[in-house]
């Protein structure tokens, strides 16, 4: 899909300009060839993103009206979307007003006051209404994908991690059984599945139970790393933390406190959640899913395919 996009970018401008398509593909390799900082050094930005400026300005297109407004539009999103939210907003409590003027109120001070609580369900109007002219106006566009079907390179090697409460030992091991179907969907190399688990909240730090939905969880994920070789299942876990909030013993931050010590443990090393199985490299990336997600053949494969692509790529601004 992405390559035909990118033949469609290709053969509308060359049909235009009226010379071979060959020429206008070389003239965007040529335009990304001297640049080494990404993304502006790969082709597919001066085909499908921001770049295609340059080249159609290097070819001399001339994109049509609609297709500059699309993204003159784009290139300053966030302004038109909050004006237009706001000038509908606006346009509406006005109507509001007209009419409660034609109903008798002549009152500025009540008017104005009417206009006000007016603007809180007529911001959501006007806000449901711009959503619907957005999908109406502007096509939606495939995001660029690479193309891992050969295999997952292991600069890419992802984690895929299902965060989860230690109820019982039965919802355990459904949970286990749930990550094996998911890993069998999902049979590559460089992927790897866990299970980051929290006990559930207890009056005290520890209970009886403790101990042994625990246990149960780390034979679980140790029986299917030898069931299939390697390390590829992992245990994350972590101990109870009291709560002021809750008055009560709970996994710190629950759900979100889970990937941010999952986040501080890959990338400085330092935490001790790691309880069964072995991280045998770096993890670029991470596929979080909720307990009851399922993970069909190929979507993680999909997924990683769509985040690894330079023009997906996160840039962090400095």
């Amino acid at each position: 899909a992405t390559r035909n996009r990118a033949r469609q970018v290709v053969a509308r401008i060359a049909r235009q300009i009226r010379r071979p398509e060959s020429d206008v593909a070389r003239t965007a390799v040529d335009l990304a060839r001297p640049i080494s900082q990404e993304p502006r050094n790969q082709v597919l930005y001066y085909l499908i993103a921001e770049g295609i400026a340059d080249l159609e300005k290097a070819t001399g297109y001339r994109a049509r009206v609609r297709q500059r407004t699309l993204r003159a539009l784009r290139r300053h999103g966030e302004a038109v979307y909050l004006g237009s939210v706001l000038l509908l907003t606006v346009s509406f409590c006005l109507v509001a007003t007209g009419l409660a003027w034609d109903r008798g109120i002549r009152e500025p001070l009540l008017l104005a006051l009417l206009a006000g609580l007016a603007s809180f369900p007529l911001s959501e109007l006007a806000i449901q209404t711009l959503h619907s002219l957005l999908i109406s106006t502007f096509p939606p566009e495939l995001l660029p994908k690479l193309d891992h079907q050969a295999g997952i390179p292991e600069e890419s090697a992802t984690l895929i991690v299902v965060p989860m409460m230690l109820s019982n030992p039965a919802v355990v091991r459904r949970e286990v059984e749930k990550l094996e179907i998911r890993y069998l969907a999902n049979r590559q190399d460089h992927l790897y599945f866990s299970l980051f688990s929290d006990f559930i909240d207890a009056p005290q730090r520890t209970t009886p139970l403790d101990a042994e939905v625990l246990g149960a969880a780390r034979d679980g994920i140790a029986e299917l790393n030898r069931k299939y070789g390697g390390d590829r299942f992992l245990l994350f876990h972590r101990s109870r933390v009291w709560s002021a909030t809750q008055q009560c013993w709970i996994g710190r931050e629950r759900k979100r406190g889970k990937l941010e010590d999952l986040n501080a443990f890959l990338t400085e090393g330092h935490s001790e959640i790691l309880l069964e199985g072995r991280l045998q490299q770096h993890v670029r990336y991470v596929i979080s899913l909720d307990a009851d997600t399922q993970l069909p053949p190929g979507t993680a494969l999909s997924m990683l395919e769509t985040i690894s692509h330079p023009l997906n790529r996160v840039e962090i601004d400095p």
